[in-house]
């Protein structure tokens, strides 16, 4: 359907022909792999990680490799620089740390990266009113002008302690008709309640002070799980349950994220089991794409999750509406390949042909269980 490999970008002691090695700075890990394609130049091509990298911290870093050449050639940058080069006055100076990367290109092609930073110990009073000498947790927006090369722009969002109150697990989106570009995460108290946050950006500047998500049934126990724009304007913002897993709701904007309306149960689901035996999180979120492409099924959402209902400890499953959540389809089985154990942490995505893509974690490939690897499916739209 108009894809193909590109086996001539391998090589530089990469052990398979086809495939290019996408970070070659010294690193001993690299996780939680955010990639996203510059909507204005396809080959410009940004990647993320948790990155243990030196250079950038004795901690995990925000580390992003870059090519400009389709995936041929990488550049390693670090966001606020490396370590030795940050100082006060600047937004990260004092931070150790850097996690759950996350990415998003608005349509004018600059490049958004919200940052969860922690482990700073300051010595003076920092928005938020934490008194001197607090553990400071801060959320920030890094923007980049250039693909990702340099990033001459963040701004704070929210701060935390890091220990009672603490922002965590964020996604993005955008809005295709205005450009606007989201951020969401769980304001976290106490880890004991939940209320998902937003903050709305417009022409590279935040407009909007931090939205707080709740809903009657759940007032301090959503979690943040997606949010989409469609080409109408309309933004939804997709919520689970923080202290009750399995069930899924939805808020949706018509003002460009300015305001949302009161989140509504959208559906329930099983979710999985927490694993044995094993030294890596797990668990359930639901996460969501829109149909933008413009064809038949523009508009047309689609979520995914891993479920615990099956034979299996868990199978991705998937639903869809293109009612704008009016109505969802019956789940069906998206996990494909060999079955047994576990399939798990879905990510979901929709090209400009209207086609699904739904990548996720797997131990059936392991007769043994004990290896992940990566397995992606293309789902067909009937």
């Amino acid at each position: 359907a108009g894809y193909s490999l590109d086996c001539s970008i391998g090589g530089n002691g990469w052990n398979e022909p086809c495939l290019a090695q996408a970070s070659p700075n010294d690193s001993p890990s690299k996780t939680e792999i955010d990639l996203v394609v510059n909507p204005l130049d396809p080959l410009n091509i940004v990647v993320a990680s948790k990155d243990l990298d030196p250079v950038a911290s004795p901690c995990v870093w925000a580390v992003v490799q870059v090519s400009k050449d389709g995936g041929h050639t990488w550049k390693t940058n670090y966001v606020g620089g490396p370590a030795a080069e940050r100082s006060p006055g600047d937004v990260l100076y004092g931070y150790e740390c850097i996690t759950d990367p996350i990415l998003t290109f608005n349509r004018d092609g600059d490049l958004f990266y919200n940052l969860q930073a922690y482990q700073q110990q300051i010595e003076s009073v920092v928005p938020g009113g934490l008194p001197n000498g607090a553990n400071v947790a801060m959320m920030a927006m890094a923007i980049s002008h250039d693909g990702g090369e340099t990033w001459p722009e963040i701004i704070p969002e929210f701060f935390g302690d890091d220990l009672t109150i603490f922002p965590d697990y964020m996604r993005m989106g955008t809005n295709p008709q205005t450009g606007s570009v989201f951020a969401q995460w769980n304001t976290i108290v106490g880890l004991a309640s939940s209320q998902p946050t937003l903050v709305t950006y417009r022409d590279g500047a935040p407009i909007t002070q931090p939205w707080f998500f709740f809903t009657p049934e759940q007032p301090t126990g959503l979690g943040e799980s997606s949010i989409v724009g469609g080409n109408d304007g309309t933004v939804y913002s997709l919520l689970g349950g923080f202290n009750s897993p399995g069930v899924a709701y939805m808020a949706t904007s018509t003002d460009d994220g300015m305001t949302f309306s009161v989140p509504t149960l959208q559906f329930e689901f099983t979710p999985m089991d927490d694993l044995e035996d094993v030294e890596f999180r797990t668990g359930t979120s639901v996460e969501m794409a829109i149909d933008t492409s413009g064809g038949d099924h523009d508009g047309c959402l689609y979520a995914a999750w891993a479920d615990g209902s099956g034979d299996d400890q868990a199978d991705i499953l998937g639903r869809s509406s293109c009612d704008g959540g009016a109505s969802w389809t019956e789940p069906v089985l998206v996990s494909s390949g060999p079955h047994g154990d576990a399939q798990f942490f879905p990510r979901v995505s929709v090209d400009g042909r209207g086609g699904i893509h739904v990548v996720y974690l797997t131990r059936a490939y392991d007769p043994a269980h004990h290896l992940v690897a990566p397995s992606i499916v293309r789902v067909g739209t009937e």
